[in-house]
């Protein structure tokens, strides 16, 4: 056994992936009210709840532009990404389903078909914990 290697970094000067609510490579489709830390997205950005407008806690990187209101309370970046996506699938391929002292990480293989999944809160944690201020306690790699 050799422990994962360390999180990604978008340079020395750049932040680290630990600061991130959401790390995306292509599209990302959200329907969340807050997000209290970065997001980061390598395609477009899009809200299916366009009625509400969310709110975004720290400066951000969309790179395919955005649907929907946001909130940039930390000002976001267009057209760029501040990660090298390599960084992360080695990430993925190391590492495996755990849950020590209160955090959570699960591994969900969605398969080589190239069909679009879903996903909710809910699929990765029981209703009364199926919010976004859990501490960063729960890492889900797809």
């Amino acid at each position: 056994w050799s422990p994962p290697p360390a999180w990604p970094q978008a340079g020395s000067a750049g932040p680290s992936a630990t600061e991130f609510t959401i790390i995306v490579r292509d599209d990302a489709v959200v329907a969340a009210h807050s997000f209290y830390t970065r997001i980061a997205v390598g395609g477009r950005l899009i809200d299916i709840s366009p009625g509400a407008s969310a709110i975004v806690g720290g400066h951000s990187w969309v790179y395919g532009g955005t649907t929907g209101s946001f909130q940039w309370i930390g000002g976001v970046t267009f057209g760029a990404y501040p990660f090298t996506w390599a960084d992360f699938e080695q990430l993925a391929l190391t590492l495996t389903d755990c849950n020590s002292a209160g955090y959570v990480i699960q591994v969900v293989d969605q398969g080589s078909d190239g069909g679009v999944k879903h996903y909710h809160l809910r699929d990765f944690v029981d209703q009364e914990s199926a919010q976004g201020q859990n501490e960063g306690r729960n890492l889900v790699v797809f």
